[in-house]
Parts: C-alpha cells; sequence; structure tokens
C-alpha cells in the first residue's frame, strides 16, 4: 500500500467518525420527541413531582420578571419523557462517586445510612428554643390538660424519637459538641414529669429494643421509624388509653410477618433522593395484622394532632380502634378522618367544637418538630379555654380566607377542572370546591 492511500483511508475514519458522533448526538438529542410517538422507554416518574404544576399565566409583568419564561422551562423539564432517567443518572453519579445525596434536606452517614439533617440539628441541640419557650408551651399544656379532665376527656402526649439519636453511631463525622441537656427532647422531657402531663415517651423504648428487636425499628434508608415498629407503637397506644380510660377498644391482631426490601416509607429519603439504584439489601419486618370488629366495643371519639410519625399509624388504619368520625390533624392544618374521603383544611371546621366532641385529644411529635410546639394548636385550646377565643374567629383565619376569595377571581378552566372533584368527595357547591381548591393552591408544602 502506497503512503498517500494510507493518508487517505486515515482521512476517510476521521471523516466516518465525526459523521458518526454527529449522528449519535442527534439521536440522542431528539431521542425525547421520538420518544412521544413511539414510547421508546418507559421510564418510572420521578418521586415528588408535581405534573399537574401548570406555568404561570403570561402578562406583561411575568415575562419582564422572567417568572413566565422559567415557569415553562420547569413545565417542559418535569414532562420531557427522558427526565427521569438523565435526572436519576446524574443523582446516581454524585452519589456513587461524590458521596453526595441530592436531597435539599438529605445527608449520608456511615455505613450509608441516610439521615435528614433536621434530625441530626436535633440530636446536637442546634435547634434549642431554651427552657422558657418550653416551659410556657408546656404551662399551656397543662391547663388545657386540666381543663379537658374537667369536662371527662382525657389529654395523651406522644413522643416519638427521631433516626439520629437513634443511631448516632451512623452519623456522618461533624466537629459539633452535643450537651444532652440543652436539647429540647431533654428540657421537653423534664418539664413534662414536673406539669405531670399525661404523656408516653417512646425514645427510651426504642432504645432498650434496639438490640433485641427480631427486625430494625428504624431503616438505613428512611427518615421514619419501620413499619415494624409502628405496628408495636399501635398496639402498646391502645393498651396505654384502655388502661387510663378503664375501655375495651377493638384488638389488634398480627396474622404473619413478611421479609423484604425497605418500601414504602421505610425507605423515603432514598426515594426522594431517585437514584439509579437501591441503596440497601437489608431485609425488613412487614406484620400484616387487622382489627376486632367495632361492633358491641365502646369506641371513643380521639383527635390526634401529629406530625407524620403518628400520622403514619393512622394511614395504617390504627383508626379502625376509635370512632368513624375520629381526626388526624396532620400539623394542625390538614384533616383527615375516615368519614371523609379528602383532606381538609383546618379553616374549613370549627377546631373547638370538633375538640369540644371529642373523648381523647391525642397531642404528638417527633424530636426535631418538639420546637414546633404543636403548631400552633396547644395556644389555640389555651386561648379557647382561658378566654373563650374562638379560632374561626382569628385574624389569621379571615385574614387568610379573604385572600382565598380573591384567589377564585383568577382560577383557569383547568383549575376549575380540578376543583370539581371536590364537589364529590365533599359534598359540596362548585363555588366551594373552587374556595377548596384555592385554599390548597395557597399551601403546596402540606399536601
Amino acid at each position: 500500500m502506497k503512503i498517500k492511500d494510507l493518508f487517505k483511508k486515515e482521512t476517510y475514519l476521521r471523516i466516518t467518525l465525526r459523521y458518526v458522533l454527529f449522528v449519535n448526538i442527534l439521536i440522542w438529542l431528539s431521542i425525547s420527541i421520538w420518544h412521544n410517538f413511539i414510547f421508546i422507554f418507559n421510564f418510572k416518574d420521578l418521586h415528588g413531582l408535581d405534573k399537574n404544576e401548570e406555568p404561570v399565566s403570561f402578562n406583561f409583568r411575568n415575562w419582564v420578571s422572567a417568572d413566565y419564561q422559567l415557569s415553562v422551562e420547569k413545565y417542559l423539564i418535569n414532562h420531557n419523557p427522558m427526565s427521569p432517567f438523565f435526572i436519576r443518572l446524574n443523582n446516581q453519579i454524585g452519589y456513587s462517586l461524590f458521596d453526595h445525596l441530592q436531597v435539599s434536606e438529605g445527608v449520608i452517614g456511615k455505613d450509608f445510612y441516610l439521615f435528614d439533617t433536621r434530625y441530626v440539628d436535633t440530636y446536637y441541640g442546634r435547634d434549642y428554643i431554651g427552657e422558657d419557650s418550653l416551659r410556657i408551651y408546656v404551662e399551656k399544656m397543662k391547663f388545657v390538660q386540666d381543663t379537658l379532665e374537667k369536662l371527662n376527656k382525657e389529654f395523651i402526649y406522644v413522643q416519638a424519637p427521631g433516626k439520629a439519636s437513634f443511631y448516632p453511631e451512623f452519623l456522618p463525622e461533624t466537629n459539633s459538641l452535643r450537651d444532652p441537656e440543652r436539647t429540647n427532647y431533654f428540657q421537653l422531657n423534664k418539664l413534662l414529669l414536673e406539669y405531670k402531663i399525661n404523656y408516653v415517651d417512646f425514645v427510651p423504648y426504642f432504645l432498650a429494643a434496639k438490640d433485641t428487636s427480631k427486625y430494625p425499628m428504624f431503616t438505613d434508608t428512611g427518615i421514619h421509624w419501620s413499619k415494624y415498629a409502628s405496628v408495636y407503637v399501635m398496639d402498646s397506644l391502645n393498651h396505654f388509653i384502655e388502661s387510663t380510660r378503664n375501655i375495651d377498644l377493638p384488638d389488634m391482631y398480627i396474622k404473619d410477618v413478611d421479609e423484604g426490601y425497605a418500601r414504602f416509607d421505610d425507605a423515603d429519603l432514598e426515594s426522594v433522593a431517585n437514584l439509579l439504584f437501591t441503596i440497601s439489601d437489608v431485609r425488613y419486618g412487614y406484620p400484616n395484622y387487622d382489627f376486632e370488629p367495632r361492633d358491641n366495643k365502646k369506641t371513643p371519639f380521639v383527635t390526634l394532632v401529629s406530625d407524620s410519625y403518628l400520622g403514619g399509624l393512622y394511614w395504617g388504619n390504627w383508626f379502625l380502634s376509635f370512632s368513624k368520625e375520629s381526626q388526624f390533624w396532620f400539623y394542625n392544618t390538614s384533616m383527615f378522618s375516615m368519614v371523609d374521603s379528602d383532606k381538609i383544611h383546618k379553616y374549613q371546621l370549627d377546631q373547638n367544637a370538633v375538640i369540644n366532641k371529642s373523648d381523647i385529644v391525642i397531642v404528638s411529635s417527633n424530636e426535631p418538630n418538639i420546637k414546633g410546639t404543636s403548631w400552633g394548636f396547644i395556644d389555640e385550646m389555651y386561648d379557647y379555654y382561658k378566654y373563650g377565643k374562638h379560632v374561626v374567629n382569628n385574624k389569621e383565619r379571615i385574614e387568610f380566607l379573604r385572600t382565598v376569595d380573591s384567589c377564585k377571581a383568577t382560577l383557569t378552566d383547568k383549575d376549575i377542572e380540578r376543583a370539581k372533584p371536590y364537589m364529590e368527595s365533599q359534598h359540596v357547591s362548585l363555588d366551594s370546591a373552587k374556595k377548596i381548591l384555592c385554599i390548597w393552591k395557597m399551601n403546596k408544602s402540606i399536601f
């Protein structure tokens, strides 16, 4: 072969390679377009993505501020069929190569245990609100408890543990020093004893069972206590209520326990991270349980004010132990019951009237949420029983509903279609359904 022929061949190969690379780039850039027509792939949606969110309305102000352009860009990215794959790929690279978790409040601990940073901050006392603030909170709680007792009602405070205090040995390395007495949990626990509050503390119970429980009480990739642990919390609370109220609740019975990898909320932090591959191969316990029928049982009307820890018990059918009308107030904002098929905002009902109908009022919080002091619930009940102030008459509620009425006038035809399901689920008119939609549009963080 002559040298000039060799050069010709190399030139041909270079040009061919360029064409191949160019065509490959075009294919990858256009694959999302082709996917819309022939559905090449079937990617699982990203966890936590709200595809119902529409771009902001087009007008001069939104155009000048770039709000319209940014909202359209976000909408197109969220609805790109290839986005889930590339986002998961990016997140997996960050996790596998750089020990980075693409979660705003997530962090990787030792042995790949995942933690919510709020739990870590609580463990080290970084969110400590001080003894004075907690004392005011417990003093009001004591007044509410004593008032309810005079009305033949029972008040119970339930303290849920946090993952960081349960697994401190797996926390990420830090230079922070910890003073256990300067934590919200320590001070609140001391004050609850001092003021003789009727309460159940699951923190020491969980720590005592840490090495003896057949299945883990917390998972390595979740935030909450495990489903296995929540079932036993359910049973323990029922026995506690039976003893304090001298009643017989429907018994809960466990039929068997399945074993499997983390699922449901047991892998909630991993789910939010949106990775390509699962992190843990640990097998957890998933009890199959049921409750006795309510027939011939005197089931109390219970109102539960809690975060997602005892909320998980509600969604796990715990309220089959109580009256059908019992209510769960999620963060004292979203109200749920087994009678209504949809959530209700706190400003859609008379909270004071509900408490007056209740036989038992339960307030619960995990360790990081102690600083929230029951999300205003104790303050509201204190003001009601001490000064006669109804929640339905407070200025915040009145102003909020005034803003909701203004929102109704801005609803699009698509918004109105989204509102219509509320007509059936909450048995209301279209105007009321539009009002409900506006309430939740203004409370996106409570969905």
